[in-house]
């Protein structure tokens, strides 16, 4: 695991040491925790992670969150049982409630004090990762209209060469296609809007499989339950 032991950030926005990254797009099956839109909830999202992070090569967060990502991180830096539920790779966004960088407590300075006691990660506002030979665009969507439809993020996924785009913004969990772009809203695990309750997603991927298969979950007492959204928005 390469977080949160160096907090090592590729060039296009990743945590996740390049071996991990390279070993993601390598892998013939993984899947993925996606979550979105925890507006200051730290605990929901630290449960989330803490239940299904172990079981995860990957946790990609759409935004809106992104002092609740951070704070998660300082967490696993100081508790080691928890820090082993942080999958190796996690891809962030900035939301149009984040700002474009954290200051995370920096990890290697409990073996080296010489080390600066906080390292500065940057937030992109979109990036592209790849997972099982699938090419993912992810981005918050609140650049590309997304209350209406996510036919601009499909634009944009596909001009990245992607056929997977995943996003927040609009608080609603939804997997529709938009011509050859499979689109997924993991909706929000703290605020759900709609008549729905919080959820998150969990993508399913496999080599030779163009598009992942995508389960959701909810909450339901202390666990979290598989889940058909209500509302089908497109």
């Amino acid at each position: 695991m390469a977080l949160p032991g160096s907090f090592e950030q590729c060039q296009c926005g990743i945590l996740g040491a390049e071996e991990d990254v390279l070993a993601l797009a390598q892998k013939k099956e993984a899947n993925a925790l996606v979550v979105a839109d925890s507006h200051g909830n730290t605990p929901r999202l630290k449960s989330i992670i803490e239940q299904w992070g172990t079981d995860s090569d990957a946790l990609i967060f759409c935004g809106d969150g992104i002092r609740d990502l951070c704070a998660i991180l300082g967490n696993a830096v100081e508790d080691r049982s928890f820090s082993l539920c942080i999958p190796p790779v996690i891809g962030f966004v900035m939301g149009n409630n984040d700002f474009d960088s954290f200051v995370a407590v920096n990890p290697l300075r409990k073996e080296d004090e010489s080390q600066p006691y906080y390292v500065e990660v940057k937030v992109p506002p979109a990036l592209c990762m790849n997972i099982c030979g699938t090419n993912v665009f992810v981005s918050h969507g609140h650049y590309y209209g997304v209350y209406g439809s996510p036919v601009a993020l499909c634009d944009a996924a596909r001009e990245n060469g992607a056929t997977l785009a995943l996003y927040g913004h609009t608080h609603v969990p939804n997997a529709s296609y938009i011509d050859d772009v499979y689109a997924v809203n993991p909706g929000s695990c703290s605020l759900p809007r709609m008549g729905e309750p919080p959820t998150f997603a969990r993508l399913f991927f496999a080599q030779g499989r163009k598009i992942p298969f995508c389960t959701f979950f909810k909450q339901q007492g202390g666990k979290y339950v598989p889940y058909k959204p209500l509302v089908s928005l497109w």
